[in-house]
């Protein structure tokens, strides 16, 4: 299943890409034009972009698969990490913070937390209030890794004096 709804997708398109894309745009720049936009661009937007997606994948495949959750809940979460990414990499451009830039971040946040708190706009994206068990997850411990795979050969031997041994070590 997809990890969120067309609704969903386009929350997490406005609030961190489209307004303060809108805003960016009419406000005032006395800086000349200088070559080499497409490249930075490029190399601020590329990793941008694979992190949000791995965080976000991540956190849908955990929520799916090693929470338990419902679909409905893991798209939640997705959701939500995806938006916080999107706020973090809107946090990161807004450098040099100017008054316009901690508004238009500060009035995403907001709606934001609106969306999550109002139970009509909750219903409208198709977000759900998350149990405590999504909230606690970074205080889980790790996975432990798997148990080693059988080895048809078998290890190697070290001879007594070499690199490998004890009684070189001593």
């Amino acid at each position: 299943a997809y990890p969120f709804l067309p609704g969903q997708m386009t929350l997490s398109g406005t609030l961190p890409i489209g307004v303060p894309a809108f805003f960016r745009a009419l406000a005032p720049d006395a800086q000349r034009a200088r070559p080499g936009f497409v490249g930075r661009v490029l190399r601020f937007a590329v990793p941008a972009g694979v992190i949000a997606s791995a965080t976000s994948l991540a956190a849908y495949s955990i929520a799916l698969y090693d929470l338990g959750s419902t679909l409905d809940q893991a798209r939640t979460l997705t959701s939500i990490v995806l938006l916080t990414m999107g706020l973090v990499v809107l946090a990161v451009l807004s450098r040099p913070a100017t008054l316009l830039r901690v508004l238009v971040l500060g009035c995403m946040t907001a709606a934001f937390a609106v969306v999550l708190a109002v139970p009509a706009m909750r219903s409208f994206f198709a977000l759900l209030p998350l149990p405590f068990t999504f909230w606690s997850l970074p205080a889980r411990p790790p996975v432990p890794p798997p148990p080693p795979r059988f080895c048809p050969y078998p290890p190697p031997r070290t001879v007594p004096g070499s690199r490998g041994s004890a009684a070189h070590d001593a």
